[in-house]
């Protein structure tokens, strides 16, 4: 045997440190398929579904109507502005004549 080659304590060791990882592994493993298992539970609940591509079009849907909400929205607190903006005008030519 060459003096390069592992002892059988030095491979035992290592053999003994790799079947750890694979158990530390095994159980982030069953972990991870456990809350993905909730998630799919909990997507197929709140939206019908647990297809990513569904799920995806739907978000671009609700980002799209946000969008839309939102700039709606904008448009009227500007109306309400220019409505204030109005009435003051009013109020300040009253109390001037």
């Amino acid at each position: 045997m060459s003096s390069s080659a592992p002892t059988i304590e030095e491979l035992s060791a290592r053999y003994q440190k790799l079947d750890r990882q694979r158990t530390v592994e095994q159980t982030n493993l069953e972990n991870a398929r456990k809350n993905l298992a909730a998630l799919e539970a909990e997507a197929i609940e709140a939206y019908g579904t647990k297809d990513i591509k569904a799920l995806q079009t739907m978000l671009a849907e609700m980002e799209s109507d946000n969008e839309r909400l939102v700039l709606e929205y904008a448009g009227e607190l500007d109306k309400i502005q220019a409505n204030l903006a109005a009435v003051e005008s009013g109020l300040q030519n009253e109390a001037q004549g």
